[in-house]
């Protein structure tokens, strides 16, 4: 069974794939020796790993910067509220990966991009 989109469905795809475009994301990870990470992301073993204390890291950034683990699922996120914040809604979006990929144990650090100019 087909669902038929409607203009309210355009209308908040449209609202969240335009506030992604204003949000800056940068990755963590709370493993270091993974070899797939390494291959996958350290230019094929040959990247450093940079280490950090969380709580440190968070007294130095702004508090428009928030931290979110990522969601590993099978299926994609689905939108079931349309009151929701689009901004909200571009990072849940932006919090989830394939199941696949949980050895990573991601987060991901959003900021609006005027703190990054």
């Amino acid at each position: 069974m087909c669902l038929r989109e409607t203009d309210s469905h355009r209308a908040i795809r449209a609202a969240v794939r335009d506030n992604k475009s204003y949000i800056g994301m940068c990755s963590f990870s709370e493993v270091h020796d993974h070899e797939l990470m390494w291959a996958h992301y350290a230019d094929q073993f040959r990247g450093i790993c940079i280490s950090y204390s969380l709580s440190k890291l968070l007294k130095g950034l702004p508090r428009e910067v928030t931290f979110v683990r990522m969601f590993y699922n099978e299926t994609e996120p689905t939108i079931h509220r349309t009151t929701d914040d689009p901004g909200q809604l571009a990072k849940m979006v932006l919090s989830y990966k394939n199941y696949r990929w949980l050895y990573e144990r991601e987060w991901r650090m959003f900021a609006p991009l005027v703190l990054l100019r």
